[in-house]
């Protein structure tokens, strides 16, 4: 019995020493599996432009017989930090929903009048 009971500890304390090790080296690991983030990312950042640029670069290097699947964050992600420095002003909060087949982009417009004054 006691024999047992140190063959449970023992393998508690090696699935803990693993556990605190993948913990520790999460970012490590996370590179070693080529980018792979540790948990869903739906914040819009630079680095998932960055990402769907990339998809999008080859595409075009590629050609059109490999799929390319873009996640609704890298979407919003390209939407917020590529496009919206483009856009016009008075063009704010723009978003983009994925419905099954279906992308619905939508923005912000404010229009200038008198009592609003748009500087372009």
């Amino acid at each position: 019995m006691a024999k047992k009971n140190r063959f449970r500890v023992g393998c508690l304390v090696i699935v803990g020493a693993l556990l605190a090790a993948g913990w520790f080296g999460r970012d490590a690991i996370a590179g070693w599996l080529g980018g792979f983030e540790l948990g869903l990312s739906s914040q819009p950042s630079e680095r998932l432009a960055e990402r769907a640029e990339g998809k999008i670069d080859r595409l075009f290097r590629v050609g059109l017989t490999d799929p390319v699947r873009f996640s609704e964050a890298e979407l919003q992600s390209l939407l917020t930090y590529r496009a919206l420095p483009t856009m016009p002003a008075g063009v704010e909060d723009p978003r983009v929903d994925v419905q099954d087949s279906v992308v619905v982009v939508s923005a912000l417009i404010r229009r200038a009048g008198p009592d609003h004054v748009v500087a372009g």
